[in-house]
C-alpha cells in the first residue's frame, strides 16, 4: 500500500483551499457584474438615476480607504464555514432565481432590481463572514449599505414625491415672481408667464438633485469617518440644499424667459443647471467638512501582516456556490419551458396614422416633440398629428416599442392622468372602458374626462402589450396590473413589444355623440399596420 507524505498532502490542501477561496471571488465579481448591467439599464434611460453609474466606483473606494482594518479583520476575524452560511447562500440564491424569473417577464420592474441588490448583497455578508467572521462583516458595511444607492426608488414613493415636489418649486417660483412685480399663474408645473410658459422639469424638482446630494453626503460622511448621527444630520440638510437649489434654478430660467422668451431660457438652461448642481454638491461638501471627524478605528501591528484568508478558505463551498448560479439560468428556463413558454411578439406596429384625404374645412399638421422627451422614451417609432376642424381640433399620438429595446420606466409615466395632472389638467371622473369598430376590428381603449379653469377635454388612450391590448390601470403601472406578471409567470407567457396610442380633443360633453365623433376620427386617420 502507497502512502503520501505528510509534506506532498499539506500542499494538496493548500492549493485546494486556493482555488476554494477563487471560485468564491469568481461568484462575487460576476454576480456583483450581472446586477450592475441590469442597474445600468434604469441609469442609462432615466436622467434621474444617472449618477448610479458612480455608486459602484464610490464605494470601491471607501473599502480601498478601509484596506488596513479589513486586512486586520480578516487576520484575526471569526470562525467561518458554519452551517449558518448555508442559509445564508441558500436565501441569496433563492432571491436569484426568483428575480431572474421575473425579469424574464418584465425587464423593468424594479421589485427585479430589489431582489437582486438583496441577493448580492447576502451572498457577499456570506463570503465576508466566512473570511473574517462578523467583524469583517460590520467594517465593511457601510460600503455595502453605500451601494444600495445605485438601486431605483420604488415607483409608488417616487413618482408622488417627484410630482409633489415639481408643483411645489412651481407654485414657490410664482410667488417669487408675482413680489417682483412680474405676473406669473401655475399650472400643475408650468409657470405661466406674458412671453412662454416654463415647465418644472424632473431635474428642477429638487428630487433628483436630492438623490445624486445623498449619494455625496454619504461618500463624504464615511469618506470623513463622521458618527452614524453626524451622517445622517448630513443627509438631513441635504433635502433644504437640493431643494432651495432648484428653487433658483427655476426662478434663474423663468427670469431669463420674462427677459428674452424662448431664447432666453435655451441660452441659460445649461449654465443655470450646471452652476445650481455645483453649488449643491460644493454646499453639502462645506456641510460635511463642518462636522468633526472621528477617529480612525486602531489596527494594531497584525494589520501590516501579510494575511491569504481572502483567497485560502477551506472546504469546498466556493465550487458548490458557483455551480449553484450557473444553474440558475437553467432553473429559469427550465420553469419557463414547464409552463409552456408562451412568448407574444409584438415587432410592428398594430395601428399607423397615415396622411388621409381629410373633410372638407379640416386641416393636417405635424406635431413637433420636444427631443429631450423622445429620448427619455427611447421609443423605435412614433408619430404626432393635429388636425384643425371647423369649431376645434383633435391631437393624435401614436408611440411603439419594438421586441429587444428597454422601455425606460419613465415611458409607463407618460400616462394621461400623469402627464396632464402635471400641467394643471384635473381628472373630472373615473376612466371608462370603451370599443370602436375599425376596419373591421376592434380598437380598444379608455377615455378620461379632464378640466382646467373654464375648459375641458376628453381623452381616448389604448395600450398593446406584445400585440395584447391592455386597458389602463392605475400606478404603480400602466402596463401591467396588480397581479398581472404574477400570472403570466404562473401560467409561462411573455409579452414583448409596446404600442400607445393616444387621442385629445376638447369634451363634447359626453355620451354617445362624443364616441361617435371619436370613432370618425379615427376611421379617417388610423389604419391597420398588417
Amino acid at each position: 500500500m502507497f502512502m503520501s507524505s505528510p509534506n506532498v498532502e499539506s500542499e494538496g490542501k493548500t492549493a485546494w483551499r486556493q482555488w476554494n477561496g477563487v471560485a468564491w471571488l469568481v461568484l462575487l465579481a460576476a454576480w456583483w457584474g450581472v446586477v450592475w448591467y441590469h442597474l445600468s439599464s434604469e441609469w442609462r434611460l432615466n436622467p434621474r438615476h444617472q449618477y448610479g453609474f458612480v455608486v459602484p466606483w464610490l464605494a470601491a473606494f471607501l473599502i480601498w480607504q478601509r484596506r488596513s482594518e479589513l486586512r486586520a479583520a480578516v487576520f484575526g476575524g471569526g470562525k467561518g464555514g458554519e452551517w449558518n452560511e448555508w442559509w445564508g447562500v441558500m436565501i441569496a440564491w433563492g432571491l436569484a432565481v426568483s428575480g431572474g424569473l421575473l425579469k424574464w417577464v418584465d425587464p423593468a420592474w424594479r421589485l427585479v432590481s430589489w431582489m437582486w441588490m438583496l441577493s448580492a448583497t447576502g451572498l457577499t455578508i456570506c463570503w465576508l463572514w466566512r473570511a473574517g467572521g462578523w467583524l469583517l462583516v460590520r467594517r465593511t458595511a457601510y460600503p455595502l449599505f453605500f451601494l444600495w444607492l445605485a438601486a431605483p426608488w420604488p415607483a409608488l414613493i417616487e413618482h408622488p414625491l417627484n410630482v409633489g415636489l415639481m408643483r411645489g418649486v412651481a407654485a414657490t417660483v410664482v410667488h417669487i415672481l408675482n413680489i417682483l412685480g412680474i405676473a406669473a399663474l401655475q399650472r400643475g408645473n408650468v409657470i405661466e408667464l406674458a412671453r412662454i410658459p416654463v415647465g418644472v422639469e424632473d431635474a428642477c424638482s429638487g428630487l433628483q438633485s436630492f438623490q445624486s446630494g445623498l449619494m455625496v453626503a454619504l461618500f463624504l460622511g464615511g469618506l470623513r469617518r463622521l458618527s452614524w448621527r453626524r451622517r445622517a444630520g448630513l443627509v438631513l440638510l441635504t433635502a433644504p440644499v437640493a431643494l432651495l437649489g432648484n428653487l433658483a434654478r427655476t426662478l434663474w430660467l423663468a427670469l431669463a424667459a420674462h427677459a428674452r422668451g424662448a431664447e432666453g431660457v435655451s441660452a441659460q438652461h445649461d449654465a443655470a443647471g450646471y452652476t445650481v448642481s455645483a453649488l449643491i454638491f460644493l454646499s453639502i461638501a462645506a456641510l460635511a467638512w463642518s462636522f468633526p471627524g472621528e477617529r480612525e478605528i486602531e489596527n494594531g501591528a497584525e494589520s501590516e501582516q501579510k494575511n491569504d484568508r481572502w483567497v485560502h478558505l477551506p472546504g469546498v463551498d466556493g465550487f458548490c456556490w458557483l455551480g449553484a448560479w450557473l444553474l440558475m439560468p437553467v432553473m429559469v428556463w427550465g420553469w419557463i419551458s414547464f409552463r409552456g413558454a408562451m412568448v407574444s411578439e409584438q415587432n410592428e406596429p398594430l395601428w399607423q396614422l397615415r396622411q388621409a384625404a381629410l373633410p372638407q374645412g379640416w386641416s393636417e399638421n405635424k406635431i413637433k416633440l420636444d427631443e429631450k422627451v423622445l429620448r427619455e422614451l427611447s421609443c423605435s417609432d412614433w408619430d404626432a398629428r393635429q388636425i384643425q376642424i371647423s369649431g376645434g381640433w383633435v391631437k393624435l399620438f401614436h408611440f411603439f416599442w419594438r421586441p429587444g429595446i428597454d422601455v425606460p420606466s419613465l415611458a409607463v409615466g407618460h400616462t394621461p392622468d400623469i402627464c396632464l395632472a402635471s400641467v394643471g389638467w384635473e381628472q373630472t371622473s373615473p376612466v371608462m372602458p370603451v370599443i370602436f369598430k375599425l376596419e373591421g376590428r376592434e380598437l380598444r381603449g379608455v377615455i378620461f374626462r379632464f378640466r382646467q379653469e373654464q375648459s375641458e377635454i376628453t381623452v381616448f388612450h389604448s395600450t398593446w402589450h406584445g400585440g395584447v391590448e391592455k386597458l389602463f390601470t392605475q400606478l404603480p403601472n400602466a402596463v401591467y396590473g396588480r397581479w398581472d406578471r404574477l400570472t403570466m409567470l404562473w401560467e409561462g407567457r411573455r409579452n414583448r413589444g409596446q404600442e400607445v396610442l393616444t387621442v385629445v380633443m376638447p369634451s363634447m360633453g359626453g355620451g354617445a355623440k362624443e364616441e361617435r365623433f371619436f370613432e370618425e376620427i379615427l376611421k379617417t386617420v388610423l389604419v391597420s399596420g398588417h
